[in-house]
């Protein structure tokens, strides 16, 4: 008997922008077909502009694999997400991908993708995401926030004074660190507390449990919400440091790069 054929779905959100999504559509043509898979790409269009938005259209005809969908509004990240998982048959789908639209896929994706073992209580990956400027973003969060974190963010927002001067000590602190210091980045795959919110692998178990993502937010905090929904099942988050996605995000400042890991 043969094995069902790995049927991957991409999602990505767009707002007015054609050159990096079109990339983005290249590097899934060009995937590795060794190993043999079906592969789907929804775009879901959020531009205000009527001339980004007929460039994207074209793409549906320029790759047969891609289609479309534009809401009436602007519906924001996880909202267009969401927008498209409500519109497509997730449940015979082996891996549905939800990301940015300025990532390029490495050309093995998919293939090792498919060569990677997963524990029944993974609900979703976090692959490999790499900036411009060399900086990996994952593993985002390896545990959960201590105490003296959570009070650290209470004391941040409970008045303006104050979080100004926490982050003059922190960048104080930043002027004087060695590189590396604040982060031992693990290198090998490994359970991560949060992934970064630029792209998600979200496997069969995940849609056992939920059918869209649960986020009440237009933007921002996406990281979070999707941890708590995915421990709520009784799941966990995989990071795959062999499953490579070159983003163009740029790390600029020390503190920047010091908020993307805890």
């Amino acid at each position: 008997m043969n094995s069902p054929i790995p049927d991957f779905l991409f999602i990505t959100v767009v707002y007015n922008n054609f050159e990096d999504t079109e990339k983005f559509c290249e590097s899934l043509r060009v995937q590795d077909r060794s190993t043999q898979f079906s592969l789907k790409c929804v775009i879901v269009d959020n531009s205000t502009d009527s001339v980004t938005s007929a460039k994207l259209a074209s793409l549906a005809q320029t790759y047969q694999f891609v289609s479309v969908l534009r809401p009436d509004k602007n519906v924001g990240y996880f909202g267009g997400l969401n927008y498209a998982l409500e519109r497509c048959d997730c449940s015979k789908c082996s891996c549905v991908v939800v990301c940015n639209n300025d990532l390029e896929f490495a050309v093995d994706f998919c293939k090792s993708f498919i060569e990677t073992k997963l524990s029944n209580d993974t609900f979703v990956v976090c692959p490999n995401v790499m900036t411009l400027d060399g900086f990996p973003q994952n593993p985002h969060v390896l545990r959960p926030l201590s105490r003296i974190a959570k009070l650290r963010i209470d004391l941040y927002y409970s008045h303006y004074y104050v979080a100004a001067l926490l982050k003059i000590t922190k960048r104080a602190i930043l002027r004087t660190t060695p590189h590396g210091f604040w982060r031992n980045k693990p290198t090998s795959s490994c359970f991560v507390h949060m992934g970064i919110g630029a792209c998600y692998l979200l496997l069969p178990q995940f849609f056992a449990h939920f059918a869209k993502l649960h986020y009440p937010f237009f933007l921002y905090g996406e990281e979070a919400f999707l941890s708590a929904q995915v421990h709520a099942g009784g799941g966990r988050l995989y990071y795959c440091s062999t499953l490579n996605i070159q983003s163009r995000a740029i790390i600029k400042t020390p503190a920047a790069r010091m908020n993307l890991r805890r």
